[in-house]
């Protein structure tokens, strides 16, 4: 049953959209957000359905959500018919999802600069444009900038408009480190993986370690030690000799190693799924020829390890059906 939302009188500019016809912006699309079975997103639906939605989404003429889109989400989930929308001029299309990005009060520092610093360039070109407009003394939008601040504005550097934004110059320069590193590893994965007749690149691979680091829900790490930990894998990749290293610096180090790669191996399990039998097969042939470089001895206590994990998933299972039969 739909949900037909009650809206009082609306301000000037606000329109009602139905969220089905709605879509992200390509700039939004790929933002890390809340699973659907999230308690956070669980609570965002609750809020909405006793509350409404008091902040307006940011679209574009056309339909594009630039803020707003777990919002969107959210109420399609609560089958609304209608959500308070204002439509954003195209040339302001960029630095409205970054005011959006700022304004998220849960983001850390480090995630912020994650996924601002790619905005933070075209989005000052967009004020840019705007201030030469009004320069020139032509008819300037309703929502541009005031004619007044003008002149304080155009000796704005990158820099200074980003630190107006209040996004720390410092957590921005780590940000831009670790992407120029993601970017500059455009090769082959060594496992030769393929996903969507598309083969999976160390980039691709890097990037979702990143973000899945980056954005846990439990315990986020951030961009010092993200940056140290892919500038390693970095170093694995083009000298493979560095992979045995030495003895583990700390076991409790060690310990959260082995949960992250854990929780990487759950993230790429909807890959795996989507394989069929061939590919499949061709992986665990690479597998074989990875092992078949290992001693007996480290090839035995690495199968007692998989045989380990997997009666401890089947217990886990096991106790999930019973819990819910319950």
């Amino acid at each position: 049953m739909n949900q037909t939302p009650h809206f009082g009188k609306l301000s000037a500019g606000i329109i009602i959209r139905d969220p089905a016809e709605l879509r992200p912006h390509p700039l939004v699309k790929d933002l890390p957000r809340w699973a659907k079975d999230d308690p956070r997103f669980y609570g965002l639906c609750d809020d909405i359905r006793d509350n409404g939605i008091k902040i307006p989404l940011q679209i574009t003429q056309d339909g594009r959500v630039l803020d707003g889109e777990t919002c969107r989400q959210a109420a399609r989930a609560l089958q609304m018919d209608g959500v308070p929308c204002v439509i954003v001029p195209d040339d302001q299309a960029t630095e409205t999802v970054l005011r959006g990005l700022v304004r998220r009060r849960h983001l850390t520092k480090s995630q912020l600069a994650f996924l601002v610093v790619p905005l933070i360039q075209p989005a000052f070109e967009e004020s840019q444009r705007r201030m030469n407009w009004a320069k020139k003394g032509s008819q300037t939008p309703a929502n541009s900038i005031r004619r007044e601040d003008y002149q304080r504005l155009t000796t704005f550097s990158v820099a200074e408009y980003a630190e107006n934004m209040g996004m720390s110059a410092r957590f921005l320069q780590m940000a831009r480190t670790l992407l120029e590193l993601i970017a500059a590893n455009p090769g082959p994965h060594e496992f030769e993986l393929e996903v969507d007749d598309k083969p999976v690149t160390r980039t691709m691979m890097l990037k979702e370690w990143v973000i899945l680091r980056l954005f846990d829900a439990e315990s986020p790490q951030g961009l010092t030690e993200i940056n140290k930990a892919a500038g390693y894998f970095v170093s694995c990749w083009e000298s493979p000799g560095k992979r045995v290293g030495g003895p583990p610096k700390t076991e409790t180090r060690q310990m959260e190693l082995f949960e992250q790669t854990f929780k990487t191996e759950v993230v790429r399990w909807n890959y795996w799924a989507s394989f069929d039998d061939k590919q499949k097969l061709s992986f665990f042939k690479k597998v074989q020829a990875h092992a078949s470089s290992l001693s007996p001895t480290q090839v035995r206590d690495m199968a007692e390890y998989h045989e380990v994990m997997a009666r401890t998933l089947r217990n886990a299972a096991k106790q999930a059906v019973a819990e819910e039969a319950a």
